[in-house]
């Protein structure tokens, strides 16, 4: 939404939230390495993939450079390591806070354990915190406004679902898993997505051996429905993938990393 341009007082009204939650999210950008604000923060999510519609283009670039720049990097020299050229992973600055006791504050990835009091215990969240030289520390967050609550309630069932679904081999539940993803049922009815589960599981059987016994049926399947119609493969949200010299000449990085000429 930030990234749509809207005033912290429109997505308040999207969100159904308050306007000082907007702001209290909003201002702790700055305590993420790399995003002093929150154009800086849009534009670092754009390089990322996090907004809508770029995830597809930037794992394809990143693709692209591993497989014709890597290479490069692997035979140049070593850069020089100093402090100017410091990296925005969090590891260093954790090992910084660990090792001198200066407090380090941000975003941790962690098992719920009753921080955020309305998702299960057992969730993995990403929630605020500060290192210092006591270690790592979590405090309470408490409830999630209600809707925010149930669509994050909605991806951990999926993920429950799928999960269960690959290691019982269980086709039933593998569809119902796809069928429950909220992207997915934006744009996908209930056949369509029978169908991309089939398409999947046959171009992926190698890999998939627990559905072994599911193949021939959804080839069976996929050749009774025919070709898809009006469909041209390209996705719903996808946005054209640029090529190494169009990402170069944009001065951008892949990966945090500067495309070599």
């Amino acid at each position: 939404m930030i990234a749509d341009g809207l005033s912290n007082a429109v997505i308040s009204e999207r969100l159904f939230i308050t306007q000082k939650t907007v702001e209290t999210h909003i201002g702790s950008i700055p305590s993420k390495p790399g995003a002093s604000n929150r154009t800086e923060a849009v534009r670092t999510a754009s390089e990322l993939g996090l907004v809508a519609g770029e995830r597809l283009r930037v794992s394809a670039e990143s693709r692209d450079w591993f497989e014709t720049d890597y290479p490069k990097w692997l035979a140049a020299d070593d850069p020089p390591i100093a402090p100017q050229g410091r990296s925005t992973e969090h590891a260093s600055f954790i090992i910084e806070a660990i090792e001198t006791g200066r407090t380090y504050r941000g975003h941790f990835n962690t098992r719920n354990g009753g921080t955020i009091t309305n998702l299960a215990e057992d969730a993995i969240v990403e929630v605020p915190g500060y290192v210092d030289g006591l270690g790592v520390h979590i405090p309470r967050v408490g409830d999630l406004p209600l809707a925010c609550a149930a669509t994050c309630t909605a991806s951990m069932d999926v993920q429950r679902m799928a999960t269960r679904a690959a290691l019982d081999g269980d086709l039933t539940l593998l569809k119902q898993a796809m069928l429950h993803d909220p992207l997915i049922g934006a744009v996908c009815n209930p056949e369509e997505v029978w169908r991309m589960t089939d398409e999947m599981l046959v171009a992926q059987a190698e890999w998939l051996p627990q559905y072994a016994n599911e193949i021939d049926g959804a080839k069976r399947r996929l050749a009774e429905f025919g070709p898809r119609d009006g469909s041209d493969g390209a996705g719903a949200a996808r946005i054209p993938t640029r090529s190494i010299e169009e990402i170069r000449a944009s001065g951008e990085q892949v990966q945090g990393t500067p495309l070599r000429g």
